[in-house]
């Protein structure tokens, strides 16, 4: 969803209207979010003002915990708006590196060796866990630097650092 600085809702997909409907933390009020705790939509909102440029996630304590992803993509002469994506959190681990193969355009493959490599995993280790010889696991991570324009692992991490969400 795209919202504004004062949490108007300026553009929702399906997902995020069915998100809003359900009894829960978050919710849609003409065409507002409003979030269960007062103190909560307040630190939601100081989130969103420091966040200039890029991105960075967001924690909204529940009974449910919930991530939420901001991106700031308002070009410069319009008002602040940011792109949300909520990310529930049943298991914290479970989600960290969520989004990173969608976003970036990796294989299924692609992406479980970018998740074993961003755990501290090396490739002969990463090429045992996921029953792959260490040729593929390298076929694998040349195409990822490939596609993400890198030359090494520190450019690599940088380059998929926007994308964690802890």
């Amino acid at each position: 969803m795209l919202v504004s600085a004062e949490l108007e809702v300026l553009w929702s997909n399906a997902a995020a209207l069915a998100l809003m409907s359900r009894r829960g933390p978050v919710s849609l009020s003409d065409n507002r979010l409003i979030l269960s705790l007062r103190r909560q939509e307040d630190s939601l909102r100081a989130f969103l003002s420091a966040l200039d440029t890029g991105c960075g996630v967001w924690a909204l304590k529940a009974e449910d915990a919930w991530l939420v992803r901001a991106e700031a993509i308002a070009p410069p002469d319009a008002p602040p708006a940011w792109l949300l994506t909520w990310q529930a959190m049943a298991d914290a681990d479970r989600y960290l590196w969520s989004d990173v193969g969608a976003h970036l355009r990796l294989t299924p493959s692609e992406t479980r060796i970018l998740r074993s490599l961003l755990d501290g995993m090396t490739v002969d280790q990463t090429a045992l866990q996921l029953a792959v010889s260490v040729q593929t696991a390298r076929t694998h991570v040349r195409r990822i630097y490939v596609k993400l324009g890198v030359g090494n692992r520190e450019q690599l991490f940088a380059a998929v650092l926007p994308y964690r969400w802890g």
